[in-house]
């Protein structure tokens, strides 16, 4: 790998650099298994790196969001999110320590957990029901911003080409925008609050630019991005 010298005596930029070690095939073929974890009971949908690259989130059919340290193997945290159905996404909250965690399942709900007060079976507080019945895909955070969240959803039961003239009140394909600061929880299925984006079709998949918040871009179900 002639690029590592190149890099040593800053011929290479840091950025370039990374690049070329993503790319590498050799780097690649080098990858082996160093251990597993075993810290659920299901299918593993979602899992994810807390900001310093310590800790793993991971969350899964058993409705339970597991922090893991990744190199002790030990489990930090562990507590049933008040999910119904299977953990499709979940992401620590900047800011606050790997204690604060938002996820989503297929039931549509999106929860909002604090590991150091969890939910019990008998809480609101952190649930939102915005979506509806309509499958969440996928929960996103703002970097830096331990306030605001994003979540995407939707489902379709027609094959015919949609409007939203004629999109049915239960097809919530919707991008939605969270702020903590002024809910902590709704309960309102279908509610028309905090649509950022409303589509025609499942929205499945979703990203934010890491340099620039304001830019959001979306997977659709129509085949579109």
């Amino acid at each position: 790998m002639p690029y590592l010298a190149d890099r040593q005596f800053g011929f290479l930029s840091h950025r370039k650099f990374l690049y070329k070690l993503k790319n590498s095939s050799s780097i690649t073929r080098s990858l082996r298994l160093d251990y597993t974890l075993d810290v659920h009971q299901g299918c593993v949908n979602t899992i994810w790196w807390n900001d310093q690259g310590t800790t793993i989130l991971s969350g899964s059919d058993d409705q339970n969001l597991v922090v893991t340290d990744a190199f002790t193997q030990d489990v930090l945290s562990k507590v049933h999110s008040g999910h119904r159905e299977n953990i499709f996404s979940a992401k620590f909250l900047p800011e606050t320590n790997d204690r604060r965690v938002v996820s989503c399942s297929g039931d549509g709900v999106v929860f909002h957990t604090n590991f150091d007060r969890p939910p019990t079976s008998h809480s609101t507080d952190g649930c939102f029901l915005c979506h509806g019945s309509a499958t969440a895909y996928e929960v996103r955070i703002i970097p830096q911003t331990p306030n605001l969240f994003l979540s995407c959803a939707g489902k379709k039961n027609r094959t015919d080409r949609c409007s939203f003239k004629y999109l049915r009140f239960s097809d919530d394909c919707t991008i939605r925008l969270y702020d903590l600061r002024t809910k902590s929880h709704c309960l309102k299925q279908h509610c028309k609050d905090d649509i950022l984006i409303k589509s025609c079709w499942p929205i499945t998949s979703m990203d934010i630019n890491p340099m620039n918040s304001n830019e959001i871009v979306c997977a659709c179900g129509d085949s579109v991005s």
